[in-house]
């Protein structure tokens, strides 16, 4: 889990470094960021590594962050989200 702003040139170094360490089936990347330039310069690095992450495009109806996160709100408060609390990931998500 990768909880940072970042510019176009690092997320593609992010992504470039993250599949050639773990190897990643796929990215689920909103489809709305896959037509913004860094997209471009992905496939650029992707040459230049020859290093081919996958990329989901993730459709988000049209509705925004807050509208988005409402709907796992819900499950959040009926305890309905699971999480693996031994995750070296897990106290930095809030846990």
């Amino acid at each position: 889990m990768i909880r940072e702003r970042l510019d176009g040139k690092e997320i593609v170094d992010c992504m470039i470094g993250l599949q050639r360490r773990f190897n990643l089936e796929a990215f689920g990347v909103e489809e709305m960021m896959i037509s913004k330039f860094w997209v471009h310069f992905l496939r650029e690095e992707m040459l230049k590594n020859w290093c081919f992450p996958h990329l989901i495009q993730l459709k988000h109806s049209g509705k925004d962050k807050v509208q988005r996160a409402r709907a796992i709100q819900a499950r959040m408060r009926t305890k309905a989200v699971k999480f693996d609390k031994e995750a070296d990931w897990y106290p930095l998500f809030g846990g």
